[in-house]
C-alpha cells in the first residue's frame, strides 16, 4: 500500500511540474493564419509594420483610417485567434462606430514572430503605442480600447 501511495505522489508531482513548466504555452497557444485585411466601406486600409527583435522579421498590424473619425479603436483579438480570424468583428466595428480602427496580432500569433506570453504581449503593446503616436501622430488619449477574450 505504501508503494502505491509513493507512486501516486510521484505521478502527482510529475503532473504539477509539467503544468508549471508549460503554463505559458497552454495559456497563450498562439494562432497561425495569414491573409489580407478585409475591405471596409468608408475606410482606407493599410498594413503597418514594426521591426522585431529578430533581423528581417516584423510585427504586423492593420490600420483602417476613416477621414471623419472621432478617434481610433484599438481592437485586440482573443486567445488562439489572430487578425485574419477577427474579420467579422472588424466589419461590425466599422458598421457601428465612426472611428478609425487598428488591430494587431500578439507575438507568436498570425504572421508575427516570437513566443506568446504575458510579458511579450505587454512589451509589444507598449512599442506599438509609441509607434502610433510618433509615426501616425495618433495620441494615446484618442484611443478607445476594445478587446475580445485575451484582448
Amino acid at each position: 500500500m505504501a508503494i502505491v501511495l509513493v507512486l501516486l505522489a510521484c505521478a502527482y508531482i510529475a503532473v504539477l511540474a509539467f503544468l508549471y513548466r508549460n503554463q505559458e504555452a497552454m495559456i497563450f497557444p498562439g494562432a497561425k493564419a495569414h491573409g489580407a485585411p478585409p475591405s471596409l466601406s468608408g475606410y482606407v486600409g493599410q498594413t503597418l509594420e514594426l521591426e522585431s527583435e529578430w533581423p528581417g522579421q516584423v510585427y504586423k498590424a492593420w490600420y483602417f483610417r476613416r477621414e471623419t473619425s472621432r478617434g481610433t479603436i484599438l481592437y485586440l483579438g482573443g486567445n488562439a485567434s489572430c487578425m485574419v480570424e477577427e474579420r467579422d468583428r472588424l466589419v461590425w466595428l466599422a458598421q457601428n462606430f465612426e472611428m478609425s480602427i487598428i488591430t494587431l496580432d500578439f507575438p507568436g500569433y498570425g504572421a508575427n514572430p516570437g513566443q506568446p506570453g504575458q510579458r511579450q504581449i505587454l512589451d509589444l503593446l507598449r512599442r506599438w503605442m509609441v509607434h502610433f503616436e510618433k509615426e501616425l501622430k495618433l495620441p494615446s488619449e484618442s484611443f478607445v480600447y476594445f478587446g475580445h477574450s485575451l484582448g
